[in-house]
């Protein structure tokens, strides 16, 4: 199990489970131990977790290739991260929504440049998109880029809006503030709505159970409120610290430190305590095995009790 909730669950139902922890957690644990290494010499003011990475710490891998006069994001700028998917049906969906946005954003928030991390199916295309973009757009591919590339970009942005999946957690580790955006075909949608039985989408929201980061999905995925959200994240500190708050709520739970606390999860692990079901999982902590290594020794021991 990747979430330790889905543990005792799980077990609930008679399926042997063990929680091992989220793949991006992992991630974030050798990000930590790489930070607190080179940091030791020089004691610095840390968050107040050990997940979330300190907004600003890093500095972006360079060079990049930049649609501006400059290859470089300039110093004293508003940095916005942009990810559109890293599908191609997820690019042409949202991508133009989100040059959009950035358009009218471009309106109100002054030195605006734009950072848009893509991958090899997608970046010829995302970089279409961008040309007609109002402000700078520094295009990064990341495919074969190491993990802490990725999270030192995200890292360097005041802000952020994806389209909806993992990466939405990935920000919630490098403590970027977010905005949730997802566009799919309207029969998709329509059957999502009809099926889906939750009133969120992203991991943060859900294991919070109330709208953290703001999602604008479907029907609701628009320009002009994306861009609303994204204005009151890049010009409100408070709104920013609030938001890298309940990130760092959500990366205690996926952790295992704190009890999911949120409908439906709630209900149904207390459905597991009353029937007298529910197992205590053992917790990521600094210094812990990695989910691989958990996950790893999971499988060995099967193995060995199955083919002693």
């Amino acid at each position: 199990a990747i979430l330790p909730f889905e543990q005792p669950l799980m077990r609930s139902f008679g399926v042997p489970t063990t929680f091992v922890g989220h793949p991006s957690l992992e991630d974030a644990m050798c990000l930590r131990a790489t930070h607190d290494a080179q940091s030791a010499a020089t004691p610095s003011a840390l968050p107040d977790t050990h997940w979330a990475l300190p907004p600003r710490h890093f500095h972006p891998p360079q060079p990049y290739a930049s649609h501006s006069a400059t290859a470089e994001l300039a110093v004293g700028t508003t940095r916005l991260c942009v990810l559109p998917g890293s599908r191609m049906n997820e690019v042409q969906n949202m991508g133009p929504v989100l040059v959009d946005a950035v358009t009218q954003l471009a309106q109100h928030v002054a030195k605006l440049e734009v950072v848009v991390p893509t991958v090899d199916a997608v970046h010829d295309h995302v970089r279409r998109l961008f040309e007609s973009c109002p402000v700078p757009v520094h295009m990064v591919n990341l495919s074969h880029q190491p993990p802490r590339h990725q999270y030192t970009l995200f890292a360097s942005c005041d802000a952020a809006v994806a389209a909806s999946g993992t990466v939405v957690t990935e920000l919630a580790i490098a403590g970027v503030p977010t905005v949730v955006a997802y566009r799919a075909h309207p029969l998709t949608a329509l059957i999502a709505r009809l099926v889906a039985n939750v009133r969120f989408v992203s991991l943060p929201n859900l294991l919070l159970g109330r709208p953290a980061l703001p999602e604008f999905l479907f029907a609701d995925c628009r320009a002009a409120p994306i861009a609303s959200a994204l204005r009151t994240l890049l010009t409100s500190e408070q709104a920013r610290r609030h938001q890298r708050h309940d990130m760092r709520a959500a990366l205690a739970i996926m952790a295992g430190e704190q009890p999911c606390t949120a409908e439906p999860f709630r209900s149904l692990l207390n459905r597991c305590a009353a029937a007298h079901t529910a197992s205590q999982y053992v917790a990521l902590s600094p210094g812990s095995p990695l989910p691989s290594e958990r996950a790893a020794h999971v499988l060995l021991d099967l193995l060995r009790s199955r083919y002693p």
